[in-house]
């Protein structure tokens, strides 16, 4: 079990350029949510070595951690990956920036709607909302990778163990 640690936002932290090149900080964060999704696979495999040489698109490492993580709490993260990968992918295709732009504001707009709009202190002309957005998302993959749910036992059962909840009615009488 991995522990909760500031090793994966520190990572994403030094390796963000801040010199405000739009493409540089796409594809740099596009890679460290790529790396996430690659440790997630390997926490889930029995050898993740077997692999190491499987050449893997992003799309392939993302459609295998949503099926190890599935969950409605993940969902957003999966969806905002996707855009992540779509708007990366028409960079390296098309050399129209209105284009890419247009991209990069869905993303943005997606991740905000789903985790809130940033605060304007923690806006800069070198940590924009692409920024903001792309940490966002790395942050949730590493969540789902370094935090373990714990069971609570009472002598009622385990908390979490169903989906349905219990009401009192449901207890009986003492």
């Amino acid at each position: 079990m991995h522990k909760i640690s500031l090793e994966d936002p520190m990572r994403f932290l030094e390796q963000m350029p801040r010199n405000g090149d739009l493409e540089l900080t796409l594809l740099k964060g596009h890679l460290l949510v790529e790396e996430m999704l690659q440790l997630l696979i390997d926490e889930k495999l029995e050898n993740p070595s077997a692999i190491e040489d499987a050449r893997f698109t992003f799309h392939q490492r993302l459609c295998l951690a949503k099926a190890f993580y599935p969950g409605e709490h993940f969902e957003w993260a999966w969806t905002a990956a996707q855009k992540l990968n779509a708007v990366r992918n028409r960079l390296a295709h098309t050399l129209e920036a209105n284009e890419i732009q247009r991209k990069i504001q869905e993303f943005v707009t997606l991740v905000e709607q789903e985790q809130g709009q940033p605060e304007t202190e923690l806006l800069s002309p070198t940590f924009g909302r692409l920024h903001w957005a792309l940490f966002k998302v790395h942050s949730r993959l590493s969540a789902c990778l370094r935090v373990k749910p714990t069971r609570v036992h009472t002598i009622l059962g385990s908390l979490g163990d169903s989906p349905v909840q219990r009401t009192t009615s449901d207890l009986g009488t003492v």
